[in-house]
């Protein structure tokens, strides 16, 4: 399991990206400094707003079945071409943060495993071509601004 989370119940997480070689990289707390690669300060990967097209390309939609936590992005098809992908999910709950690479061609659908108990606060899909995507469930945040491009 990820590093806990233990007394930051307000948490989020923040996926940054280097504009030079395209590495990217998640910052699980917030403080002071820049994260640096290739010689400038990475950039933060934005989470799109909900009024932006392809949402229901793009959105993580998820079941839970006790410790199994099944995403989906997207309520319709998105693409799984080399060009035009997700590239991966990530899940953050109580507990931990865990990520899972998609792979072109594949359809984007990725298992997580997690305790009984814990709860899921942000669920977050990265498209190669339309950036980040975040799903908040009704039980994460209560404030209105907590970030997400969906909040149920």
């Amino acid at each position: 399991m990820g590093p806990s989370l233990a007394g930051r119940e307000k948490m989020k997480t923040k996926f940054y990206k280097c504009n030079v070689c395209g590495k990217q990289v998640v910052a699980i707390n917030d403080t002071e400094g820049v994260l640096m690669c290739c010689g400038q300060p990475m950039v933060e990967i934005e989470t799109k707003d909900k009024e932006e097209f392809f949402l229901e390309k793009h959105m993580p939609v998820y079941y839970r079945k006790k410790d199994k936590v099944v995403v989906r992005v997207g309520s319709k098809f998105h693409p799984a071409t080399k060009e035009h992908h997700i590239e991966w999910v990530s899940l953050l709950t109580n507990k931990g943060l865990q990520i899972k690479n998609a792979e072109p061609y594949e359809d984007p659908e990725v298992t997580f495993y997690v305790d009984e108990d814990e709860e899921i606060k942000e669920i977050s899909s990265y498209c190669n071509i339309h950036s980040l995507y975040t799903y908040c469930p009704d039980n994460a945040d209560d404030e209105d601004d907590c970030g997400c491009t969906l909040k149920y």
